[in-house]
C-alpha cells in the first residue's frame, strides 16, 4: 500500500527510513494548510485586532530598518509619534518573517496570509516528523499531523484572533519536543545544539508561550527519564535550555527585568487581562457540538472531536492496547493537568504560581493540549489490529472528523465584530486612524511616567492648560541630522533653558552636549523627554542607547552565539543547517538592498529660522529631493519649537506656487503630524518633527515652483504673523525653497 506502516510493534531504537511516501504526505499537509486557510485567502482584507497590530508592527519595522535600525527597541511612530518601547517587550521574530514576504512583492495583507500558510505547514510538518520518529508509523504520523494542523486553537489564533506570533510559536512546539526528546534518547551532541536554537527561536517568537511551554516540556522529559531511569540524560537538556536562553538573552533579559519601566502591570495584567476571568466550570471545558464554533462564547475551549479522540486513546492506554504506553500516559497526564487548570476552582493556583499572571489567558495552555491530543490521536493507529485495511478505514474516518469538526464553521462571515483591514490602510496615517477607531496604538508598553491616556493624545487641549512655564529666552537651534531614534542640532543660547522632545521619556534615551552626557528626565503629564541645557554655543545629540541590562543581554547573546557556532562546527550533519541560516541572511540582506537599504538615514535638515507670533518657531525643513514629477507625493518634514503653550490649534499649510505668486498648483492644509498632533498639546520648549504630505496632481506643467509653508488659525481665519524669517511673502507665508517639476 501507499503508506503501509510496520505491522510489528516498533522498538525504542527503531527508525523508519524516509522515502517517496513521505513526500506524498508533505504535499498532503501543504494542501491541508492551504485548504485550512481557504477562507482567509478568499476574504481579501484581513481581520482581528491582533492581526491589525501585527501588520502595523511590521510597518514600523520596515520604516525603522530603512531609517538605519535593523533591530529597533524603540518604535518612534507609535502612540502618534510619541513612541513606545515596542520591540523591547514584544517578541520581534514574526515581524521579520512577514516583512520578508512583503519585500518579495506581496501586499501587507498577503504577506501576513503567506506567513500564516507557512506557519500551518511548518506546524503540521513538525508534528509529522515528531510522530513519525516516535511511532515509526507513517499513518500514525499523518493523523497526528492533521490533528495538529487542524487543531481549533491553532486556527483560532489565525482566524479569530489574528495572533500570528503565537501561531508561529505553536508551529515550533512539535519541533522543539522532537529535538528535546532526541536529546534524552541519543548520545549525540547534535540534538542539544539543535534544541538550543529552537528554544531561542521560540522565545523570540512568543515569550508568553515560552513561559509555560518550557515548564511543561521539562516535566514531560523528566517523567520520561524517570520511567527509563536515565536521569543523567536531563543534563544535556538543561544545557540546551540554558544555551537557548543565552542566545535570546538580548531580548528577554531587558523585557523581564525592565518591565517596571512600562505600564505592563496596569495595562496588561489587570481588568480583562486577569487570568481568573477566563476560567470555566466543568461543564464549560468542551464545546458540545462537533463543528467547532470559532466565533461564539466557547471559542477558547477544547473541541468535541479532540475530547473524543483523546478519550479513546486514554481507554486504549489503560487497556494496554498501544505501544509507547508510558509515553502516551505522560501526555494524557499533561492534557488532564491543562484541562484542570482551565477550571474556575483553580483560581488560587494561578495566583500562587510565579509569573503565571503574565500568561493573561488560561486558554493559552490549549496550545500544549493540542500537541498532546495530536499525539494521542495518532497513537491509535499503532494498535496492531489496525495494520491492514481496517487501519485505512480508521485513517479516513479520523481525517474526515478532524477536517469537518475544525473547518465547518470557520468562515469569517460568521463573525459579528471582525474589523477588516485593507492594504491601503497600512500606512502611518492608517496606524493613527486605526488607533482611534479600534485599538489604542500599543498603550500596553506606555512608559510609567506618562499620566495621560493614549487615546487622548491626538485630542485638543484647553488653551493655557499646559502646567509648564513658557520659555523666557528662546535659543537658536539648528537641526543638523535626524533619524528614527536620533536628533542632532546646534544650540546658540545666552541663558540656560529647558528643552523637551516629542518623545516619551524612557530609560535608554541619552542626551549629549559637546559630547558630554546630560541627565534627562520626564516632563509634564505626558512624561516628555526633557533636559536642562546650559548657556553657550555647542552641539547636542539626542539618541536612544542601550541600558546596562540591555548591554548585559547583548553580551550574553554574543557569547552564547559564539559557543553555539563553535559547538556546531565540530558536529556532523550541521553543515546544511548553517547553509540554511546563511541563505536566509543573504536573501534578507538582498531584499533589503533591493528595497533601498538604509536610504532614509540619516536625514540632514536645512536650518531655517522663522518666528510665528512668538509662540512657535520653525527650526528647519527636510526634502529628500529638489526634483519631483507630476503624480508624486512630496513628503516635507518640518522641525518646530514651541516657545510657549500655543493658545489654539493651528493648521500647517504647505503650498506650491508659481514663481510670480499668481497661482498655486498644489496645497496641503492639516494639523501637524498628519493631523494627529494638535498644537494645543505642545509643551513649552518642545521640539516636534512634523511630516506633511503634498500631493502633486498629474497635470502640473513642468517647471520651477516655490514651496511655501506657514501656520493659520480657523477662528478667526487668518495666518499667524511671521515675525522673522529668511524669506517672507505677503500674507505671512514663508518661502522655503524652489523645486523642479519634471516631465511625467
Amino acid at each position: 500500500m501507499l503508506l503501509e506502516p510496520s505491522v510489528r510493534l516498533p522498538r525504542d531504537d527503531e527508525t523508519l527510513s524516509w522515502g517517496w511516501p513521505d513526500l506524498v504526505i508533505v504535499i498532503i499537509l501543504f494542501l491541508g494548510a492551504v485548504v485550512a486557510l481557504g477562507w482567509y485567502w478568499a476574504a481579501g482584507p484581513t481581520w482581528g485586532s491582533d492581526m491589525s497590530m501585527a501588520i502595523y508592527r511590521v510597518l514600523q519595522l520596515d520604516r525603522s530598518i530603512h531609517d538605519g535600525l535593523f533591530y529597533p527597541v524603540w518604535a518612534p511612530d507609535f502612540n502618534f509619534t510619541y513612541g513606545a518601547p515596542l520591540f523591547g517587550y514584544y517578541p520581534p521574530l514574526v515581524s521579520y518573517v512577514i516583512l520578508s514576504f512583503h519585500w518579495f512583492g506581496l501586499g501587507w495583507i498577503e504577506a501576513a496570509k503567506a506567513t500564516a500558510t507557512l506557519v500551518l505547514l511548518f506546524g503540521g510538518l513538525g508534528m509529522y516528523v515528531y510522530a513519525r520518529w516516535l511511532f515509526a508509523d507513517r499513518r500514525a504520523a499523518l493523523i497526528s499531523a492533521a490533528a495538529y494542523l487542524f487543531a481549533p486553537y491553532f486556527l483560532t489564533d489565525i482566524y479569530e484572533r489574528g495572533a500570528i506570533a503565537e501561531a508561529l510559536a505553536l508551529a515550533l512546539l512539535p519541533w522543539l519536543f522532537w529535538a528535546m526528546h532526541h536529546t534524552i534518547k541519543e548520545h549525540d551532541r547534535l540534538w542539544p545544539w539543535l534544541s538550543a536554537a529552537l528554544t531561542a527561536i521560540l522565545v523570540l517568537t512568543h515569550n508568553i508561550t515560552a513561559l509555560f511551554v518550557v515548564p511543561f516540556l521539562l516535566l514531560y522529559l523528566t517523567l520520561l527519564t524517570r520511567g527509563e531511569r536515565t536521569w543523567r540524560r536531563m543534563l544535556p537538556v538543561l544545557l540546551a535550555l540554558g544555551l537557548g536562553l543565552g542566545l535570546s538573552a538580548f531580548y528577554w533579559i531587558p523585557a523581564l527585568l525592565e518591565r517596571e519601566y512600562a505600564q505592563i502591570s496596569t495595562q496588561m495584567l489587570e481588568g480583562i487581562y486577569q487570568v481568573d476571568q477566563y476560567l470555566a466550570p466543568l461543564t464549560g471545558l468542551i464545546q458540545p457540538q462537533l463543528a467547532f464554533d470559532y466565533w461564539g462564547a466557547l471559542r477558547f475551549r477544547m473541541s468535541l472531536w479532540q475530547a473524543i479522540t483523546a478519550g479513546i486513546a486514554l481507554v486504549a492506554i489503560m487497556l494496554k492496547l498501544l505501544p509507547r504506553r508510558y509515553n502516551m500516559l505522560i501526555l494524557a497526564m499533561l492534557l488532564s493537568g491543562i484541562m484542570f487548570l482551565q477550571l474556575d476552582a483553580t483560581s488560587s493556583v494561578w495566583h500562587a504560581l510565579p509569573l503565571a499572571r503574565f500568561i493573561q489567558f488560561p486558554w493559552r495552555l490549549l496550545s500544549i493540549a493540542a500537541l498532546c491530543v495530536a499525539l494521542l490521536t495518532g497513537s491509535l493507529l499503532t494498535w496492531p489490529k489496525l495494520s491492514g485495511f481496517s487501519g485505512w478505514v480508521v485513517v479516513g474516518v479520523l481525517l474526515g472528523v478532524v477536517f469537518y469538526g475544525s473547518t465547518a464553521r470557520i468562515a469569517p462571515k460568521l463573525s459579528a465584530d471582525s474589523p477588516l483591514l485593507s492594504n491601503t490602510e497600512v500606512t502611518l496615517e492608517g496606524l493613527f486612524a486605526r488607533g482611534l477607531q479600534i485599538f489604542t496604538p500599543f498603550s500596553d508598553f506606555l512608559p510609567v511616567s506618562v499620566k495621560s491616556r493614549t487615546w487622548d493624545l491626538p485630542k485638543p487641549r484647553p488653551a493655557g492648560n499646559s502646567g509648564l512655564h513658557p520659555m523666557t529666552s528662546v535659543p537658536t537651534i539648528e537641526p543638523r541630522a535626524e533619524s528614527a531614534n536620533r536628533l542632532a542640532f546646534q544650540v546658540h543660547t545666552d541663558q540656560p533653558f529647558t528643552l523637551r522632545f516629542h518623545r516619551f521619556f524612557f530609560p535608554g534615551w541619552s542626551i549629549y552636549a559637546s559630547g558630554r552626557s546630560i541627565l534627562s528626565y520626564p516632563g509634564g503629564d505626558l512624561g516628555l523627554l526633557s533636559v536642562d541645557l546650559p548657556a553657550g554655543d555647542y552641539p547636542v545629540v539626542v539618541q536612544f542607547d542601550g541600558t546596562s541590562l540591555r548591554r548585559l543581554g547583548d553580551a550574553i547573546s554574543i557569547a552564547s552565539l559564539l559557543a553555539w557556532v563553535v559547538m556546531g562546527i565540530y558536529l556532523r550533519r550541521t553543515r546544511l543547517i548553517f547553509v540554511g541560516f546563511a541563505a536566509v541572511l543573504v536573501v534578507f540582506s538582498g531584499l533589503l538592498l533591493t528595497r533601498g537599504g538604509f536610504a532614509d538615514s540619516p536625514r540632514h535638515p536645512t536650518p531655517y529660522q522663522a518666528n510665528f507670533e512668538d509662540e512657535i518657531s520653525l527650526l528647519g525643513y527636510h526634502l529628500s529631493s529638489q526634483t519631483w514629477h507630476p503624480g508624486d507625493d512630496l513628503p516635507l518634514r518640518l522641525y518646530w519649537l514651541a516657545q510657549r503653550a500655543p493658545s489654539g490649534d493651528y493648521k500647517v499649510f504647505v503650498h506650491l506656487i508659481t514663481q510670480d505668486d499668481r497661482s498655486g498648483v498644489a496645497q496641503s492644509d492639516s494639523a501637524p503630524i498628519l493631523g494627529y498632533s494638535p498644537t494645543s498639546t505642545w509643551e513649552p520648549g518642545e521640539i516636534i518633527v512634523d511630516e506633511q504630505i503634498l500631493h502633486l496632481d498629474k497635470d502640473i506643467p513642468p517647471g520651477t515652483y516655490w514651496l511655501l509653508t506657514g501656520l493659520y488659525r480657523s477662528d478667526p481665519a487668518r495666518n499667524l504673523a511671521v515675525r522673522q524669517a529668511p524669506q517672507i511673502l505677503p500674507g505671512d507665508r514663508v518661502l522655503l525653497t524652489p523645486i523642479e517639476i519634471g516631465e511625467k
